[in-house]
């Protein structure tokens, strides 16, 4: 097995949940000041 390979995987899945979080903090963070009404 190719360590390399696997640590790209890693930061690869790592990336996409991260941009997840913060898309989620950041929609959260704008109905926060803005609220929906």
């Amino acid at each position: 097995p190719q360590p390399v390979s696997t640590t790209v995987d890693e930061m690869e899945v790592l990336r996409s949940e991260i941009s997840g979080l913060r898309d989620r903090l950041r929609v959260h963070t704008f109905e926060v000041r803005q609220p929906l009404r």
